[in-house]
């Protein structure tokens, strides 16, 4: 330990001798320092070093593969970190099966892999690439389809430096991934619609009366025709954040107090899912409010009047009255009973 002037310890100082640990301990220490806990890949430090080590004739051509995963965030933020977890470590798995015996695989940051490839060819790199994106489309997280936004690059004879051939690798993945993020944005907000939609008839006719009722209310108070449209497919999606509420929730007749406040969580979740597509992000901030109300006692904020804005307030009378003239499982049509 060192020590200050005045007797405080500011550090310490190591002193090692030649190392005494046996093979596996040091296997341990390797898998420590180099390994990525979550995935059983090897990490960005191993991938950098190995690199360095790699980039020589005898490893040439010398290729590099990045690949990012499209639907981490929207995991994460939807359906929580476990599932995203799951995600990355099926990813993982996946780049391992479909990948050369002599690839390289790293988790080279949140979202990203990186693939070390010595000894490669354009047609092996091209084939690796396509195989990794295909098997990708079909492996699938519940309604998360594995999305991989891949680029890479090869050093050929040391015509350019290693820096050089991972900034070329990297930048071709994020044009991939701007060309296809949006297009799986949309497909996942479909599969979402779909899902409740195609397993529960009463919620397919829920959202369409709201989207009726909407509609109507927008027309009575004199909004412009873009405005009406808005209000309508913000009513019809009002409920699409319960897509990560258990299928037993609605199946029972009587709701508990958990039961209550899982469902009390879609309009965070439903606001999660369409901010993040351009198509509907400017309808995010109406299904987040549709359940606060006037007096201040609702929910996620418990906003009140003014606060509120108009098309979420629209939307919250039609959902009630919707609900309150409907047959549910959990209850029987009633004009005055309480809705959640």
């Amino acid at each position: 330990m060192i020590q200050n002037n005045s007797g405080q310890n500011y550090g310490w100082l190591l002193s090692f001798e030649k190392s005494s640990l046996k093979n596996s301990e040091k296997e341990k220490l390797n898998k420590y320092i180099y390994g990525d806990y979550l995935t059983g890949l090897y990490n960005r430090r191993y991938m950098e070093e190995k690199l360095i080590e790699l980039d020589n004739e005898k490893n040439f051509p010398l290729g590099i593969v990045f690949a990012d995963v499209n639907a981490l965030k929207i995991t994460n933020d939807v359906f929580g970190h476990e599932k995203g977890d799951e995600l990355l470590h099926k990813t993982a798995l996946l780049i391992k099966e479909v990948g050369f015996p002599k690839n390289i695989n790293c988790r080279s940051g949140g979202d990203e892999f990186a693939i070390i490839v010595p000894k490669t060819t354009e047609n092996e790199m091209k084939q690796f690439v396509k195989s990794l994106v295909a098997r990708g489309n079909m492996e699938k997280i519940g309604l998360i389809k594995i999305s991989l936004a891949v680029g890479y690059a090869i050093n050929k004879n040391n015509e350019k430096s290693i820096k050089d051939i991972k900034i070329q690798a990297d930048s071709l993945m994020y044009k991939n991934k701007i060309k296809i993020g949006k297009e799986w944005r949309i497909n996942f907000i479909n599969r979402v619609i779909e899902y409740p939609h195609n397993n529960y008839d009463y919620e397919k006719k829920h959202a369409e009366g709201v989207k009726k009722y909407c509609k109507l209310m927008a027309k009575a108070l004199n909004f412009f025709e873009k405005d009406v449209k808005e209000v309508s497919e913000a009513g019809f999606l009002h409920d699409i954040g319960k897509i990560k509420i258990a299928k037993e929730v609605f199946m029972q007749k009587m709701l508990t107090k958990k039961d209550l406040e899982e469902i009390e969580t879609h309009p965070e979740v439903g606001y999660q899912i369409l901010k993040g597509v351009t198509k509907y992000a400017s309808l995010a901030e109406y299904v987040l409010y549709h359940h606060e109300r006037w007096d201040g006692k609702g929910y996620p904020y418990g906003l009140s009047k003014e606060e509120i804005p108009l098309p979420a307030r629209i939307i919250a009378i039609a959902d009630a009255f919707e609900a309150m003239t409907s047959k549910r499982v959990y209850k029987e049509k009633n004009l005055f009973r309480k809705q959640f």
